[in-house]
């Protein structure tokens, strides 16, 4: 008999023409956003050799306006430490030029280890990216020990990166809210036709006619994220190749920051991820046993997520703490394993492994909610 509501379910997903839509969007948006990230990609490295002569053009024009005007010992450290970044800048442009990316990757880093040095001594001003700044000559340092290529673009065009930065486009709205519109439909549209009555005269428990329907939308769940990875993953490898399964990761936290691989990032996401849908799944069955309405539920969904977003971003610091218990806010996938969400609000509550024991919390809850508004006997009566 289980099998048979398995099938009868199965049937009725595959009947409907949004769950097709979807796909096709999905699809089609992993496609569109690869070619945009390797049109940027292949664009922007052509142009870094342009970008760093206009660079060296302007740290030109400082050292002939500093040497009209040489009056103190500091104008003459001025003029020293512009004069040596344009010589790195000279050497790096030749470096690109000659398509010599270790060596280009060797001196940039001088150079930003000379602007370090410079906010640090006093002679150049705090910029509010120094921080960032730092971070950024970290990562290049751990890749270069590693003799990896460094992506100075930012556009993720290998295999493992491209998949992860997927998931940066796909949620924290578009994936969930595919996904609840379709599983509102295969939990939702028997409880709100009035049919949930009929299925309850089978000789099965409520709790295993429920669970039918709720292993078919884990079932489309594992369809998206699996077709979403697979495709992004291929795509790209297939393109540029798959870079390293230890290329680095730089993850902030509250003590500054540690590195990951590539392949511990990928994990981290998809954990997080089918933690989420699993969420999603169970919490949408609560809402349509209070509601009986696919509308209201899909309302009150898309709110709690908009409103723990909109906090996220209003709140700094300790003062938002609790919202580490948001299953919500771990919606934020790849901020979260990359550490930004940490470094956000300075609390290492905001981990993947909270995450993940969070959003299994909050799925358990639901569960014993759902269960018990399963059993109960005024929505077997409901006209």
């Amino acid at each position: 008999m289980i099998n048979l509501l398995l099938k009868f379910e199965l049937k009725k997903v595959l009947k409907q023409k949004v769950v097709y839509v979807i796909l096709f969007i999905l699809i089609a948006a992993t496609s569109m956003f690869y070619a945009i990230h390797n049109n940027q990609y292949h664009m922007l490295e052509r142009g870094l050799a342009e970008e760093q002569v206009l660079n060296n053009t302007e740290v030109q024009r400082v050292i002939d306006e500093t040497k009209l005007d040489i009056e103190t010992e500091k104008d003459r450290q001025n003029l020293a430490s512009e004069e040596k970044l344009l010589q790195l800048g000279v050497e790096r442009v030749a470096a690109l030029n000659a398509n010599d990316s270790k060596t280009a990757l060797q001196l940039e880093m001088l150079m930003e280890e000379h602007r370090i040095e410079e906010i640090t001594s006093g002679r150049q001003d705090r910029s509010p990216d120094f921080q960032e700044l730092e971070t950024d000559l970290a990562l290049k340092k751990e890749i270069a020990k590693k003799g990896y290529e460094y992506n100075s673009t930012m556009f993720s065009v290998w295999g493992p990166d491209f998949s992860v930065n997927m998931m940066r486009y796909m949620f924290p709205y578009f994936l969930p809210f595919c996904f609840i519109l379709v599983i509102t439909g295969v939990l939702g549209s028997d409880i709100e036709t009035g049919k949930w009555r009929f299925l309850t005269t089978l000789p099965l428990k409520k709790s295993r006619i429920m669970g039918a329907k709720k292993f078919v939308a884990y079932g489309i769940g594992f369809v998206f994220i699996a077709l979403l990875f697979l495709l992004s993953f291929f795509i790209a490898g297939t393109v540029n190749g798959y870079s390293y399964s230890d290329y680095p990761v730089l993850v902030k936290d509250v003590t500054g920051y540690h590195f990951i691989t590539i392949t511990k990032q990928l994990l981290q996401v998809i954990l997080l991820v089918s933690a989420a849908m699993y969420f999603i799944v169970n919490l949408t069955t609560v809402l349509l046993l209070l509601f009986k309405n696919t509308v209201i539920t899909m309302i009150v969904e898309l709110v709690l997520l908009i409103i723990t977003q909109q906090l996220t971003q209003r709140f700094e610091a300790v003062e938002a703490t609790w919202l580490a218990f948001n299953p919500f806010i771990y919606f934020n996938i790849v901020d979260i394993t990359e550490g930004n969400i940490v470094d956000h609000f300075k609390s290492a509550y905001f981990t993947t492994g909270t995450g993940i024991l969070v959003l299994l919390a909050s799925s358990i809850i639901c569960l014993i909610i759902s269960r018990f508004l399963v059993n109960s006997e005024r929505l077997v009566l409901k006209a």
